[in-house]
């Protein structure tokens, strides 16, 4: 393999890693928690990645 091809392959030319992705709206979660009975995070997930889909996983939500 040439050199610049193993260069290529540890160091892309973009960061293909940090994918820009869309943050949740905070304070809606927030109101939609405060109007449970009991306030669960994970059931706030679900809605988030319905809407979307290649969004935060749950535990950086």
């Amino acid at each position: 393999m040439p050199p610049k091809k193993v260069e290529e392959a540890f160091y892309p030319p973009e960061n293909l890693r940090r994918a820009e992705k869309e943050l949740p709206d905070f304070f809606q979660i927030h109101q939609r928690m405060m109007a449970m009975e009991t306030p669960d995070l994970a059931f706030q997930w679900l809605e988030y990645k319905k809407e979307h889909p290649n969004g935060y996983q749950l535990s950086q939500f």
